[in-house]
């Protein structure tokens, strides 16, 4: 993107992957294959209009006072927010035989990027994704300590799943199926399976959404940290379809003096003119001041008019106005006041339209600023919250896993809610206000609570607190930290998982003294302790899932952690009681809060029994999650 004083930094499309470009001796066959996208785009976002060259993804419109006060807050805590990324739209379009950026020019750029298929899952004999569509923005990240500089997508939004519509599910369940079907895959790939060779141009990650009631939250704390530029706020219904073009019920917020428009840029006897599109057609808006390093680069033919420029509204600005009726430069004035180019748009075929112009000129005028939007989304008072400080505040955190929240172990749920997950990490509850994640990384002794085999440790702070640490994983690399309440609600699985371990402990005794079996009883308890041993072995090194994975990226058996013989062995059925009991609970713990913060949970009557079912789970303990944490918020 050429750029002027508004430098985003992100590479020209030719720098990340292959432009596809009707040239040469090969343009009848790239026309045909751009066609065959342009196509594809359309069918999978249900696009009515059918124009191979409007582009197909949802626009938001400008917040306004009237669209503050009668839409958005009535209605907020059906919203999430996010911060406004300034980067560069684009789709993401996922097929088997390769994956393309796709601008708002609509012009496709193949790109080197793999997507699996979730563990398991093919489609015929393809293990990766196959008309996929996500939306999102490609930004270049500014790693705070080292400086160095990474180009990132992100993702906030899928279209389509293998050529399944996603357009009518609301935003919640497109969010979870994001990160559970594209994300957490892609990163499980690139982490353990992807070619020792192989770099993608781009790391994708999922874009991170807060509650529309911490609003404040966002604007202080979150904006001021990001790698990245950010030029405002977009807000999401949370409830609502995907709407292709112009989404009524989407708002984009910018401060006033960064609200912008996007004309066209052209030159009429001499002067350089600012037009805007009314019902498809370039008519006149303004004349503007270029700036000499923009006009040097058209006066020397490195562009041709028209151009497509970002503008934002300067009053101490010069202008020079020509007399219309002469066009001579003696009869020119200058104007106080008017349009300032930014930056170029050569991510763009057409300017924005006259009711887009219109809106945002109201924008400007209202004048909508930071405080009037915190006043207006007030977080309100609750029992047991305060002010949400990032992902300290949960009762569980689990953002120390890879995928975040969702990983192999987390079953899609069928249930009469809708539930959602993403990177975000701000909860609705806090235990005693405590930022455990950093204290517990302080304490240096740690006491091993009974009976949790080693997985669960106490530690106490300097001035009193209770810190607990505790693992998911059974070679304990990935310490996780909770406080009191979160003690509390791992004591009362301590005491489920005890009655199913027993019962394991039966089973095991059983199988040494069936016929057949190692009884001896002068070395049960060796027999037994072999048994637990090997069982753990087994689930540790998981030696069926490297098998399998030794045939191949393509594979070609199983893909499986455990076949059914080794699940089979009461020892490893230990291990992995012992172990699932804690990953199971507490993130599926983590998932429900998250679940609250977005309000997903405030339409459902609390006087109607709430049926939920695991789907191909196990051992069970995610619906212990879900029957301890609607007790707490009855």
């Amino acid at each position: 993107m050429a750029t002027l004083e508004h430098d985003l930094d992100v590479p020209q499309p030719s720098e990340i992957g292959e432009v596809l470009d009707p040239k040469g001796e090969k343009r009848v066959q790239i026309e045909k294959e751009i066609v065959s996208l342009k196509e594809i785009c359309l069918t999978l976002t249900n696009s009515q209009h059918r124009n191979l060259n409007k582009f197909p993804g949802a626009h938001p419109v400008s917040l306004t006072r009237e669209y503050l006060e009668h839409t958005l807050k009535p209605e907020a805590d059906k919203y999430v927010v996010c911060e406004k990324t300034d980067g560069v739209r684009y789709l993401l379009l996922l097929l088997s035989r390769g994956t393309y950026l796709v601008d708002r020019k609509y012009v496709f750029t193949k790109v080197k990027v793999v997507f699996p298929l979730p563990a398991g899952e093919k489609v015929g004999n393809k293990w990766l994704h196959h008309k996929t569509l996500l939306d999102g923005e490609l930004v270049v990240d500014k790693l705070p300590h080292s400086g160095e500089k990474r180009l990132r997508y992100l993702a906030y939004d899928i279209l389509s799943d293998n050529g399944q519509s996603l357009l009518d599910l609301n935003f919640a369940d497109r969010l979870l199926s994001l990160q559970s079907r594209i994300i957490a895959p892609q990163l499980e790939w690139l982490q353990h399976r992807k070619p020792a060779n192989f770099t993608p141009p781009f790391e994708v990650k999922l874009k991170q959404m807060y509650r529309c009631r911490d609003v404040q939250y966002v604007l202080e704390t979150v904006l001021p940290s990001l790698p990245h530029g950010n030029d405002g706020l977009i807000f999401t219904p949370v409830d609502q379809p995907y709407k292709a073009g112009t989404d009524e019920n989407l708002f984009k917020w910018k401060p006033p003096y960064l609200n912008s428009v996007d004309f066209e840029l052209n030159r009429q006897r001499g002067y350089y003119t600012l037009n805007i599109y009314d019902q498809g057609k370039p008519v006149f808006e303004d004349w503007v001041s270029v700036p000499q390093e923009l006009k040097s680069k058209l006066e020397s033919s490195q562009f041709q008019l028209p151009v497509i420029v970002e503008c934002v509204r300067d009053p101490a600005m010069d202008v020079l106005v020509p007399n219309t009726e002469s066009y001579n430069k003696i009869d020119e004035t200058v104007r106080k006041g008017g349009w300032k180019i930014i930056r170029m748009r050569d991510d763009k075929i057409r300017p924005n339209e006259k009711h887009t112009l219109d809106k945002i000129n109201i924008s400007i005028q209202d004048n909508l600023i930071e405080k009037d939007l915190m006043h207006a989304l007030k977080l309100k008072k609750r029992n047991n919250t305060s002010n949400y400080n990032n992902n300290d505040n949960a009762i569980f955190n689990n953002s120390t896993t890879t995928s975040t929240t969702t990983n192999s172990a987390v079953k899609r749920m069928k249930m009469t809610m809708s539930t959602t997950t993403t990177t975000t990490t701000t909860t609705t509850t806090t235990d005693n206000n405590i930022n455990s994640s950093e204290i517990g990384k302080t304490i240096k002794k740690y006491a091993p609570v009974k009976n949790t085999n080693g997985m669960v440790y106490i530690g106490v702070t300097k001035d009193g607190k209770t810190i607990i640490k505790y693992f998911q994983d059974a070679k304990k690399q990935w310490p996780r930290f909770t406080g009191r309440v979160g003690y509390k609600l791992l004591k009362k699985l301590f005491s489920k998982t005890k009655i199913v371990l027993k019962r394991n402990m039966e089973i095991i005794l059983a199988s040494i003294s069936a016929p057949g079996g190692q009884v001896n009883n002068n070395n049960n308890n060796n027999v037994v302790e072999k048994i637990i041993k090997d069982g753990h072995k087994t689930y540790v090194n998981k030696p069926t899932y490297h098998k399998t994975r030794k045939l191949g990226v393509y594979g070609d058996g199983e893909h499986v952690t455990w076949s059914q013989k080794e699940y089979g062995m009461p020892g490893l059925q230990r291990t992995y009681l012992e172990m699932k009991s804690y990953q199971r609970f507490t993130e599926m713990w983590s998932l429900l809060e998250r679940a609250h913060l977005y309000g997903l949970f405030n339409l459902i009557n609390p006087n109607q029994p709430l049926r939920v079912a695991s789907l191909g789970g196990g051992p069970g303990f995610e619906l212990l999650a879900f029957q301890e944490y609607f007790k707490m918020k009855k």
